[in-house]
């Protein structure tokens, strides 16, 4: 199976580890319902992570929400969380959405929206 320029470029992003990962001080938390702060860091470290390694060219926000829901769907799984998570990342969109409470974070990178949250 061969994998296309994207593909390539989130299977590095997923494989890399995020702990030593800075958080982008272009990322503005606009609301958040997060029930620690490990999670809240790990999300950001995520998000950092994926934008560092966007390219408008060969990768959508669909790629990137993707590869957010693999990674936190890991957690859960490495963390022993049920639920699982969602991500809509976009420009341009609105939502009405039910979580699981503790689990919900909205914030910006630059121009592009990011909400995301775990259901049970």
């Amino acid at each position: 199976m061969d994998l296309n320029h994207t593909e390539l470029v989130l299977t590095h992003v997923h494989n890399m580890s995020i702990e030593n990962i800075e958080i982008d001080p272009k990322i503005v938390v606009k609301e958040k319902d997060l029930n620690n702060e490990d999670i809240e860091k790990y999300i950001l470290q995520l998000v950092s992570k994926s934008m560092t390694n966007f390219n408008f060219e060969t990768t959508t926000e669909i790629d990137i929400a993707r590869s957010l829901k693999i990674d936190l769907d890991d957690y859960n799984k490495r963390e022993n969380i049920g639920g699982y998570w969602c991500v809509v990342v976009g420009r341009n969109f609105g939502s009405y959405m039910s979580y699981e409470k503790g689990y919900f974070i909205h914030l910006m990178y630059l121009n592009i929206s990011f909400q995301i949250f775990k259901v049970a």
